[in-house]
């Protein structure tokens, strides 16, 4: 019996080929969870890594933001967008007016680390943003327009003379655009009724859709430490706009007081997995039919809890099924709470530590436990890295987002204890370890309230932000400006490069390659992967009208934030791959896309080439057709079978080619084997399967003329006497490793049987041996079938005695008479001329 623990080998050599087979809050306390977290982490106690230049696995100020970063997304490669509220910053910008006022908006120049002002006209306080199909970013809403210390224009309390220093507009209901450059010349677009949302919405979610338009949902008319009957805005809309305007959603009506910046992703089917306050929902937009959930566990996730919430990488290992992860948050009593402020101490509350799963289109779509944080967390955010695991950092153990003028209150801040310390989550690692902080060092700065983080074209993460104030201050804890980059453990290793990147990949299609030199030679080609990363729009954002003043006692408070990375997803491709082991080259052979827009929306993103957890330099890329539109979808090219070429060497003597091109030789079929004929050894099956061509030359299901197939098998010459020795040899080390069990091969387009005789009796006794104990030739043509009989003196019914060898009738796509499956045998052989088999790639 053939062994199946074991891959099949396989064997090409060409011109003969041998190849592969292969809810609202209810009225209960909630707790915190305290846990001995050395016990459950054991990896955060390991010394960690001391710094150089590059600090690997620590930060490092490269510059700074000019304003301060609450908003920041990756326009290109080199180039960052930051924003902020409307604020008195000492850097300014002149309008096209001739007026010139503190700046709120700046592009950052990752090459020389110098920020430059751009001018935004509306307040950008507490948007929501997201990149669209054709390459634009769009920012939605924010707040009124407002002088020194948040005070509203208009407000003749506080602001008698209605003075407006920073000439802002009113940002609530504005929509401003965007098209990233690197020239400096590109500039925010807003205005006009196409810029106009139809209500105001400060806190609002932007959420993808597959025709690379957009989402917007929910949000706050007039601000507050949490949401009310009166401010909710419960209704979304469309962007670009649809007729019918806002549309009214009962989810975010029942969610209220924690409702704000609703945390929301795509699923595949095109319904939205929807959050807020503890209740959960999948929401149909075409039948406007909400299908509840479990309810979250443990604490509030949404704004002001702030946890840190992410979509794991969807990846051809998980189908692409999408896994939500959310990690802190606060078990505050926000039932408590109004717009007026938190109603307690919130600083004197921890955060919550817990992990939660879920995989809302999952068989059983109920929250799970995962590994805890290596502490408790609020406003924490989680930030892809290339290889699949994913940065922690920024935020507080104690309190929750917001700031405003209370007695308890840490100067204006809402939260205190800050952390300072990243974590590595790798959400493949057993249970108990996917948390990590081996060889990770702290930041100086701390990042609360108003911090942002995203992942660069370098593998770097850049850091910045935090403000807990309702105008620029320099008391605890002040307004940061300063910019760090977060270098992980592999920064300074050699980057594999890649032969080229594609500037677009389309939903399904034809497979496309790319080539690399492993940079060791330990490198295996298996542990190599694509894959794309959109970065995301990063904010931490606070939504206030002006200051909320509490007359009895004289306190003027701002509401609060809620930390994310709108639209922040990470694909891996579907490959396979070739390698020559004379040279180590691998040739990667990669889907497109999966084909629906709703895994993966249309719209800029970056792609990487990953080599033993090693990230290439990330390119720009588009995904989809460029378009808001509906995005074409195409089948999947079925990838060739992983393999690995050994090129034979040999001396040469006499040669003469056949006129069907095949050498006969010694010289030539060297030759041939270095610079055309290939062997394969399959170490792992491409992740969609193989397939065989369907397509076959016309003479070889006809055959030759009647009664030419003997005389064909007689003058046809043979292989050369060195192919079929690297062959034999090929054989005999690929089935070593299983003991001297008999070999069940199969030969797709056997013809007459001419390679079959020379498989099963080697022509000189110097040539490796090995025992087959069943050969079953492939053949669509009758009368070389019969020839093939003849040549093994055979008969047709001979299937029981001796050896187990026979032909059936099939091809290169028909193994289905051969009685025995792929997987039952040992290998494939396909030993003839390529033109019998005009697709190759299927053929692998």
């Amino acid at each position: 019996m053939p062994y199946h623990s074991t891959l099949p080998f396989a064997l090409l050599l060409a011109p003969f080929a041998l190849a592969t087979v292969s809810g609202s809050l209810p009225p209960v306390e909630r707790h915190v969870r305290h846990r001995d977290l050395a016990a459950r982490h054991p990896s955060l106690n390991q010394p960690r890594a001391s710094t150089s230049s590059i600090p690997l696995g620590g930060f490092q100020e490269v510059g700074n933001s000019g304003v301060s970063a609450q908003m920041m997304f990756l326009g290109t490669a080199d180039t960052v967008y930051i924003l902020d509220k409307a604020e008195n910053n000492s850097l300014t910008v002149k309008t096209g007016d001739g007026i010139t006022h503190p700046a709120w908006g700046t592009s950052y120049d990752l090459t020389t680390n110098i920020a430059t002002p751009m001018s935004v006209s509306s307040n950008t306080f507490c948007a929501g943003g997201f990149s669209l199909a054709n390459g634009s970013w769009a920012v939605f809403g924010g707040n009124q327009w407002v002088t020194y210390q948040g005070v509203a224009v208009g407000d003749t309390i506080n602001n008698p003379t209605a003075a407006n220093p920073f000439d802002d507009a009113n940002g609530g209901e504005a929509i401003r655009m965007l098209t990233p450059c690197d020239d400096g010349n590109c500039a925010w677009q807003e205005g006009g009724a196409s810029l106009t949302m139809t209500g105001k919405r400060w806190y609002p979610t932007i959420e993808g859709l597959g025709d690379g338009s957009v989402i917007v949902l929910g949000g706050d008319t007039n601000g507050g430490y949490v949401s009310t009957v009166v401010q909710n805005n419960p209704t979304y809309e469309y962007w670009p706009k649809q007729p019918a305007g806002a549309i009214s959603m009962d989810f975010l009506e029942e969610t209220v007081p924690v409702n704000l910046f609703p945390l929301t992703w795509l699923m595949p089917s095109g319904k939205l997995f929807m959050q807020a306050a503890y209740k959960t929902i999948m929401y149909d937009m075409d039948a406007k039919v909400e299908t509840p959930l479990p309810d979250m566990p443990y604490a509030v996730r949404v704004y002001p809890a702030s946890a840190a919430t992410v979509m794991l990488p969807l990846t051809p290992a998980n189908n692409y099924e999408p896994t939500l992860l959310f990690c802190g948050g606060s078990a505050a009593p926000f039932n408590q709470s109004s717009d007026g402020g938190s109603g307690f101490n919130v600083t004197a509350i921890q955060a919550d530590d817990s992990c939660v799963r879920i995989t809302p289109e999952g068989a059983n779509p109920e929250y799970t436990d995962d590994d805890p944080l290596p502490e408790p967390r609020s406003m924490g955010q989680f930030i892809y890295l290339p290889d699949g695991t994913l940065w922690l950092g920024n935020g507080v153990g104690m309190g929750t987002a917001g700031y405003g003028d209370e007695h308890w209150s840490f100067g204006q801040s809402y939260g205190q204890d800050p952390v300072y310390s990243p974590a590595i989550y790798d959400p493949n690692a057993p249970s108990g370890s996917r948390f990590s902080r081996v060889g990770l060092s702290d930041s100086a700065q701390e990042r609360m309230y108003h911090s942002t983080a995203i992942l660069l074209a370098d593998g770097a993460v850049l850091v910045s932000g935090s403000n807990p104030n309702k105008d620029v201050s320099f008391t605890k804890w002040p307004t940061s400006y300063s910019v760090e980059k977060w270098y992980p453990l592999w920064y300074s290793e050699t980057r594999p490069e890649a032969s080229s990147f594609p500037k677009s990949l389309s939903y399904g299609g034809s497979m496309w390659n790319l080539t690399y030199t492993p940079t060791n030679s330990s490198s295996n080609p298996g542990n190599s992967k694509v894959v794309i990363i959109r970065t995301g729009f990063s904010t931490h954002c606070v939504s206030p009208d002006f200051p909320i003043r509490i007359v009895h006692s004289g306190i003027s408070l701002i509401p609060a934030v809620l930390k994310m990375n709108f639209g922040q997803r990470y694909l891996e491709l579907a490959t396979s791959y070739t390698q020559e082991s004379d040279t180590g080259l691998v040739t990667l052979h990669i889907s497109q896309m999966p084909p629906n827009a709703n895994i993966f929306q249309p719209g800029p993103a970056m792609i990487f080439l990953v080599v033993d957890g090693i990230p290439s330099q990330g390119q720009m890329i588009v995904i989809g057709s460029g378009e808001i539109e509906t995005q074409q979808l195409s089948t999947t090219t079925i990838l060739p079978t992983s393999s690995v070429i050994v090129s034979p060497t040999s001396n040469s003597s006499n040669s003469s080619t056949a006129d069907d091109g095949v050498t006969t030789g010694t010289a030539n079929a060297v030759t041939a084997a270095k610079s055309v004929s290939r062997r394969f050894f399959t170490f792992r099956q491409p992740r969609f399967g193989a397939a065989m061509s369907t397509k076959i030359h016309d003479m070889a299901v006809s055959g030759f003329a009647e009664g030419t197939n003997d005389t064909y098998d007689k003058v046809r010459p043979s292989y050369p006497s060195e192919t079929l020795k690297t062959i034999h040899t090929a054989i005999t080390s690929a089935s070593s490793s299983r003991s001297t069990t008999p070999l069940t091969i199969l030969e797709p387009g056997s013809g007459t049987g001419i390679f079959s005789r020379l498989l099963l009796s080697p022509p000189t006794p110097d040539y490796p041996t090995f025992n087959i104990s069943t050969l079953i030739g492939i053949e669509p043509s009758v009368g070389m079938r019969r020839a093939w009989d003849r040549g093994l003196a055979r008969v047709p019914a001979d299937r029981v005695e001796g050896r187990h060898v026979r032909v059936v009738e099939g091809a290169f796509d028909d193994f289905g008479r051969t009685e025995v499956g792929k997987a039952s045998v040992d290998g494939v052989i396909i030993a003839q001329a390529w033109h019998w088999c005009p697709d190759h790639s299927s053929a692998f």
